[in-house]
């Protein structure tokens, strides 16, 4: 007869609750019976963590829907649009579907791009990611150095891993083939795994179309949406500045942000 190790498993221990002084009572053990912390302080210090590995410009932490300036109809349409993107991105994981964001600069393009990227984190729970086209470019010629720690596929592999990326300041850099190329590996690779990614430029759609590559334009019309900001800017108004004011809503937001993204607490 064989020895048999006959593994024991433990016994579940339902019914007993700890207690956290923020959310209340919760179930003290998993369904495995490991020690579990307060799942909504967990859930608060996982989406923290997310927006700190985002790329976010600790500056831009604060841009949200709800405090995107939208008094026109055209304004209000960008914000209709981008939210109801946002608000359904389950979908768009299913189908890979992207944006476009282009148009005059100062019109908020980056607001709602950022204010996208917030809601997937905060909302559904996904990693997100963003960068601009020159520290994406950079990145990749920075694999060529003698002294790189990183390959190209490195990097392009880096870029596409997250559920949504959002590249900023397209059309800054002059457009080389190289880059053409680049962004079209990165967007392409991004498609093969239904990653959506949103594109964000000054440029007119035909102007974007011609410093990019059609492929690219083709690869993102797929699923995909298109908003043009055709408005003046209106950076400079001061309605459309965010106070960071002691006692502010959005500053207490921002603050719990930024205290949990430097958390040593374990997920």
């Amino acid at each position: 007869m064989s020895d048999l190790t006959i593994m024991e498993f433990p016994t579940p221990r339902n019914g007993q609750n700890s207690r956290c002084d923020e959310h209340g009572d919760y179930p003290t053990y998993d369904e495995f019976s490991r020690p579990r912390r307060c799942p909504k302080c967990d859930a608060r210090i996982r989406r923290s963590r997310h927006l700190k590995a985002s790329g976010i410009p600790t500056r831009f932490w604060l841009r949200r829907f709800d405090n995107y300036v939208a008094s026109t109809p055209s304004q209000q349409h960008a914000l209709t649009v981008a939210r109801g993107y946002a608000n359904h991105f389950e979908e768009r994981l299913n189908d890979g579907g992207g944006m476009i964001l282009t148009g005059v600069p100062g019109t908020g393009k980056t607001h709602l791009a950022v204010a996208i990227v917030r809601h997937v984190i905060d909302v559904h729970g996904h990693s997100a990611g963003y960068t601009t086209a020159a520290d994406f470019f950079a990145a990749l010629k920075a694999t060529y150095r003698p002294d790189a720690t990183e390959s190209y596929a490195d990097v392009m592999k880096g870029h596409a891993r997250a559920p949504l990326l959002v590249v900023d300041e397209i059309g800054v850099s002059h457009g080389t083939d190289y880059e053409r190329n680049a962004l079209y590996d990165l967007v392409n690779s991004r498609y093969a795994a239904y990653h959506p990614t949103i594109l964000v430029s000054n440029l007119g759609r035909s102007d974007l179309a011609a410093l990019i590559g059609q492929r690219v334009i083709d690869r993102m019309s797929e699923g995909g949406a298109t908003i043009v900001f055709d408005w003046a800017s209106y950076r400079s108004e001061a309605t459309n500045n965010l106070s960071l004011a002691k006692g502010d809503k959005s500053r207490a937001a921002y603050d719990l942000d930024v205290k949990y993204a430097h958390s040593d607490g374990m997920i």
